[in-house]
């Protein structure tokens, strides 16, 4: 696991994924996150997929740093009893208007204590952005049913395509105080976890980011043109899957 240093407060990183990240308000963040919704809901039906083959045991879901509630929206539809927690007001607020579940407004710390363990709770490109990990796997270890799934999507900083790049790489930021790595995972999780699957997955991103991972200025100059999604797929993209053990499971075989 790299780590930036210093880290950064939580209350920095919370202040800084408010509104404006989802609107063009900062570098590292979305220009017009509510124009690729197409995009990040065909990527949320194809991760539901995954975790309903695993069979989670039921079919509660939460979803972590959910935004704009596309994920949610998407398992709602299918069946699926859900919930969010969200920094930005105005995101949680979209999100609301999308699904009858609750959305709270804040980070995992905003959860109540006593909130009801889900079958599946998802992180899409969260946990990097977070603070005291130990802290934060012992919290999802509360939130998890035992044998419920964890589903995280991040950035793999062993990936060939980060090495290559080395300091060039895109997704170097100060937003992000943890870069993981699969062993990293393993020893963060492993105590209550097991993982069952881990996969390089393609993503759908905004023409401009494209533009700008490969360094090109045209971005400024597509107008709503740079909001069409085109496919991603360099390997430095990760969706890991883990079950939350129980009595008869021994995460450490």
């Amino acid at each position: 696991m790299t780590c930036l240093e210093p880290e950064p407060s939580r209350d920095s990183l919370l202040d800084t994924f408010q509104d404006s990240y989802f609107q063009g308000g900062h570098s590292d963040g979305y220009r017009d996150y509510l124009a690729i919704e197409p995009a990040v809901r065909r990527q949320a039906r194809r991760y539901l997929e995954t975790v309903t083959r695993l069979d989670p045991g039921g079919r509660t879901l939460l979803d972590v740093g959910c935004a704009a509630g596309f994920l949610l929206a998407e398992a709602e539809a299918a069946g699926w009893q859900v919930s969010g927690v969200e920094p930005s007001p105005g995101m949680a607020r979209e999100a609301r208007r999308r699904i009858a579940g609750a959305v709270t407004v804040g980070d995992l710390a905003a959860l109540p204590a006593r909130t009801t363990p889900v079958h599946v709770l998802t992180m899409v490109n969260v946990l990097e952005h977070l603070t005291q990990p130990a802290e934060v796997a012992a919290r999802l270890a509360q939130l998890v049913r035992p044998g419920g799934i964890l589903l995280i999507e991040t950035w793999n900083v062993e990936a060939l395509a980060a090495r290559l790049l080395g300091a060039r790489w895109h997704q170097w930021s100060p937003l992000v105080p943890y870069y993981y790595t699969r062993r990293a995972l393993h020893v963060l999780l492993g105590n209550e976890f097991r993982e069952v699957r881990w996969r390089r997955v393609a993503k759908w991103i905004p023409l401009a980011r494209g533009a700008e991972i490969l360094g090109s200025s045209i971005a400024r100059r597509l107008g709503r043109a740079g909001n069409v999604c085109v496919p991603y797929f360099t390997g430095d993209l990760v969706a890991s899957y883990w079950i939350r053990s129980t009595d008869e499971v021994d995460v450490n075989c």
